[in-house]
């Protein structure tokens, strides 16, 4: 039997058994009055928009305390956030199979600047936090026609909280395990026309030892690795006369982590900062058929590396003194015309200038390596969209043109129809397309020590990485929506993948050598069997093969499974319980070679109480039943964690 026949069975199967309650994570019995912007860049329905989306609303942050953006990614069908240790950690996402460089993120529909010390370009989820944030949406296949480079696998969009009615604050206090503490403040409302919402916060822990028992030097005892984090940010929307709205937003970021770059490395840590900004202009014009938005924005990231010689360097003590930054600066012109009540025609200019520059040394027992790179680039784009709307038809289809300084121009496209059956409930939809990457900065320019000596070089002349995918999916609710069941199959080609390989002194390099070979099924259902309890599952397939070796892709699991539920047990009290399993990773080995990684199973729960108006008690516990994990080889998951807090709000 074939793959793909197999697949099919697959499906059928799965979608037998999705009555197994748990976490849907697609579009529950709540989502219908769900309103989504990233699927066609702007406001439409979730129930009818094209692809395959799922949305982390702000009730569901609250509801299951999530802190930062990793952890709220956990339970997304198709996406595998790893974190390579406690909060702080280097922190990445795998999408539908593809590599971590393949998803985009955004804030607000705006391109954020990626952590320059990721070398392949992927961005580094472990610094977001989720004090601003209204809703999250996630929304999977190659999405490049209408965000251009880097949105093969999918596109993150953070959108933020805006400000209106009546002025109002709240503060919040929360402490737990490893002498944790969080504390946050927020302000939203309006005064006048002058919609605000602020938010300040700090997060500071001792953090857990990462390292693996195994990988500890001889006589080594653990050793923490703390992490500190602080961040503010404004949001203000004002009204320009009857036809056009300001909006302006900034947001900065500044931490601290310990870290191990080697196995218990007790004097190594880093500081970053970043900053994320950008102001838009939007009219409505013709009686709202004409919806032109002007935005520009500005996004920088730092990252300061440091280590000094210690007792566990051995022959080689150990000094570095690095400092990455990179920038991007960003200018766009959206017009949205509605020819029709049923047709819609988005025409869209972009710029980006982007840079990274690197500075510093690494001294490794007299091997002294100077940390060099200066690199910048240009890239303008121009894309073209049609939504098309009728009864329970809804079909998109749009074409990208990117002018890339250095590279060959590229031209992408992608057609998303739906179709919704109203007297069955039943939904259809697909979505079909290109993608591509331009390789980062780094991977072409990029100038870094490695360890004995050793350097990594970029190639300049580096390939884009190209892909092209489908899916195919249907959903069905049933009993008045209360019982929501889906499943959708995927499909992925990816040419031209950037590996970097090594030479035998250990120098290395960036070269165009993997293909990559992808399907998988996502499954879903949702019940909702009364006002106060809801249960959630999904199931993900994913079959992601390297061409080369014929072995599944790193850090892609074959299944992941999981599942919530939330109960409003009293007018003023709530609780929520959450599982996730993973299986079938492969990794690198720490000390070389391939492994696989354990399978693993997490639970968590959280709870809150609103003691009196305006003040409510909450708590959570994660890693409930002290599972003993890795999320990749030598970096071991944090062990059992409580947390417990207050809120006041005004």
């Amino acid at each position: 039997m074939n793959r793909h026949a197999s697949t099919t069975l697959l499906a059928a199967a799965l979608l037998a058994a999705a009555a197994i309650p748990g976490h849907a994570a697609e579009e529950d019995a709540k989502t219908l009055g769900k309103i989504v912007v990233t699927p066609t860049r702007d406001e439409r329905p979730l129930a009818g928009a094209p692809g395959t989306t799922t949305v982390i609303t702000r009730q569901e942050i609250e509801e299951k305390q999530y802190r930062d953006l990793s952890e709220a990614l956990h339970e997304v069908p198709g996406l595998r956030s790893v974190s390579l240790g406690a909060t702080g950690s280097q922190s990445s996402v795998f999408l539908r199979g593809m590599n971590s460089n393949h998803v985009l993120v955004l804030q607000d529909g705006v391109k954020i600047v990626a952590d320059p010390s990721t070398p392949n370009g992927a961005f580094n989820f472990a610094h977001i936090p989720l004090d601003n944030v209204e809703r999250i949406e996630v929304l999977r296949g190659p999405l490049a026609a209408l965000y251009g480079s880097q949105a093969m696998g999918g596109v993150i969009n953070i959108i933020t909280r805006e400000g209106g009615g009546a002025p109002g604050a709240s503060i919040l206090a929360e402490y737990g395990t490893r002498d944790s503490f969080r504390g946050r403040f927020d302000a939203k409302g309006a005064v006048g026309d002058l919609g605000f919402a602020i938010s300040a916060g700090a997060f500071d822990s001792d953090g857990d030892d990462i390292t693996p028992p195994r990988y500890r030097p001889a006589g080594d005892d653990r050793e923490d690795d703390g992490y500190t984090r602080f961040n503010a940010s404004a949001r203000i929307d004002v009204p320009l006369g009857e036809n056009l709205d300001f909006t302006a937003f900034g947001e900065i970021v500044d931490t601290k982590k310990e870290l191990d770059t080697s196995a218990n490395d007790p004097d190594s840590h880093e500081e970053t900062t970043t900053i994320n900004s950008y102001a838009s202009l939007g009219g409505y014009f013709f009686e709202g058929r004409y919806r032109p938005n002007l935005t520009v924005s500005y996004s920088r990231s730092e990252r300061d590396d440091y280590d000094d010689p210690d007792s566990l360097d051995g022959f080689f003590p150990t000094t570095v003194r690095t400092e990455r930054t990179g920038e991007v600066y960003s200018a766009s012109l959206q017009n949205d015309l509605d020819i029709d009540d049923h047709n819609t025609v988005t025409l869209g200019f972009e710029y980006f200038h982007e840079t990274l520059n690197s500075s510093g040394f690494s001294d490794f027992g007299g091997f002294v390596i100077t940390n060099l790179t200066d690199a910048e680039q240009n890239r303008g784009s121009i894309y073209l969209q049609d939504t098309f709307t009728w009864e329970g038809l809804t079909l998109v289809g749009g074409a990208r043109w990117d002018i890339v300084e250095d590279y060959p121009d590229q031209v992408t496209w992608n057609v998303s129809p739906s179709y919704s059956f109203a007297d069955t409930g039943t939904t259809i939809r697909g979505s079909i397309g290109t993608g591509f990457k331009i390789p980062s900065l780094f991977e072409r320019f990029g100038f870094q020590p490695n360890n004995f000596g050793s350097v990594f070089m970029g190639n300049p002349d580096l390939d884009p990485e190209r892909s092209f995918g489908f899916e195919v999916g249907v959903e069905q609710s049933l009993l008045d929506e209360r019982v929501v069941v889906g499943a959708t199959y995927f499909q992925s080609d990816v040419e031209n993948s950037v590996q970097t390989v090594f030479d035998a002194m250990g120098n290395s390099t960036t070269v165009n050598n993997v293909d990559l070979d992808i399907y998988g099924v996502e499954t879903f259902l949702s019940v909702e069997p009364v006002d106060w309890a809801s249960f959630n599952a999904s199931y993900t397939f994913t079959d992601a093969e390297d061409q080369s070796t014929g072995e599944q892709a790193l850090r892609r699991p074959r299944h992941k499974i999981a599942a919530d539920a939330v109960f409003q047990v009293t007018e003023r009290g709530r609780i929520s319980f959450g599982v996730l399993h993973l299986a079938g990773i492969r990794d690198i080995g720490l000390n070389g070679g391939f492994v696989d990684l354990d399978n693993y199973t997490v639970a968590r729960a959280a709870a809150s109480y609103e003691v009196y108006d305006g003040i409510e008690l909450f708590s959570h516990v994660e890693n409930l039943f002290d599972e003993d994990y890795e999320t990749a080889d030598g970096f071991q998951g944090p062990g059992i964690e409580a947390f417990f807090g207050v809120r006041f709000s005004m």
